[in-house]
This record gives structure tokens, C-alpha cells and sequence, in this order.
């Protein structure tokens, strides 16, 4: 399996951290590049091209949201987890309105969840 490019967007330094232990203890082979401004994060998807974006729905400035709707606007169709604390059943439906939304997590994920989205994301496509 080739690396995994994976970018953790949270205004969280705490909340990135734990998600790469948890990343880490998937026992994937993956390069975490993380973010805690969502508009940085956003300016640079193009150049970073990620197999995964882990995204948090509660930020200021961007949230999640917005940041789901600008990539739609520019036709950004990488892969995201959206990885929060809401277990808000409208959120959960709202995400399923978002083609590139592949997954949403309650908020500690767990390594057997990046598991399952790294064997999701690596299947060849026939």
C-alpha cells in the first residue's frame, strides 16, 4: 500500500496531536501535514494534494462548513473525514449532502476507523 497523504485540519493544536497518535497507531504508512488556520489549510490543498483531509466542523473564521462549500465552489473533490465533537443528527445528514464527505466521526477517533477510510481511499478503481 503506497503512503497515505493525510491533512488534519482543527484549530486545536491538542486535537491535531491526538489525532496523529491515533493515525499513528493505525500502523499506516502515512505523512500527516497539519493545520490549525482552515483557510491556510484550504489555500493549500492544491499544492499538497492530499489522499485525506480529517476536518473539524467547529472553527472560527472557517468552519467546517464554509470549508466544504469553498471546495465545492472550486471543485476540489479530495476525500474528507469530517472528525468532530457534534453528535448532532443534522450535522450528520448535512454531511451526506457533500459528495467528497466519505466518512463522519464523533470525536475521539479511533485507528480501526483510519483503517477502514485508508482501505476505502486505496482500492483500485475498475
Amino acid at each position: 500500500m503506497k503512503t497515505l497523504k493525510i491533512v488534519l485540519v482543527d484549530d486545536q493544536e491538542i486535537s491535531n496531536f491526538i489525532n496523529k497518535k491515533v493515525i499513528g497507531l493505525s500502523g499506516l504508512d502515512c505523512e500527516i501535514i497539519e493545520f490549525t488556520d482552515p483557510v491556510h489549510a484550504f489555500e493549500q490543498l492544491p499544492t499538497i494534494n492530499p489522499d485525506l483531509i480529517l476536518l473539524d466542523l467547529q472553527m472560527p473564521v472557517l468552519n467546517g462548513w464554509e470549508f466544504l462549500d469553498k471546495m465545492v465552489d472550486v471543485s476540489h473533490k479530495h476525500p474528507v473525514a469530517i472528525i468532530t465533537s457534534s453528535t448532532s443528527s443534522e450535522d450528520t445528514a448535512k454531511s451526506l449532502t457533500y459528495s467528497h464527505v466519505v466518512e463522519y466521526c464523533v470525536k475521539p477517533i479511533k485507528p480501526e476507523i483510519i483503517k477502514g477510510l485508508a482501505e476505502k481511499l486505496m482500492k483500485p478503481v475498475v
